[in-house]
């Protein structure tokens, strides 16, 4: 058990550059997420005939992944040592 007067060491720079650098492509994949399944949606509006099965299973996979998305910034953000 430690002490109170016992410090933890502080992980390298290194290591708190590659936590921001996930955050940040965490939250960038989470916005391509967004515009892919916009973009999806927009060509499922317009002409939906072609899309066959995929227009029944279209709201289940952006559920997916949005869900997948945002579980994932979340994560960096708990990494990154900030609550979410």
């Amino acid at each position: 058990m430690l002490e109170m007067n016992e410090k933890i060491p502080l992980p390298p720079p290194r290591v708190k550059i590659v936590r921001y650098m996930f955050l940040v492509l965490a939250w960038v994949f989470f916005a391509f997420i967004i515009i892919q399944v916009s973009l999806a949606g927009l060509g499922l509006f317009v002409n939906g005939e072609h899309w066959g099965i995929l227009s029944a299973l279209h709201p289940v996979i952006a559920l997916f992944l949005f869900w997948g998305s945002l579980t994932t910034v979340k994560h960096a953000h708990h990494l990154g040592g900030k609550e979410a």
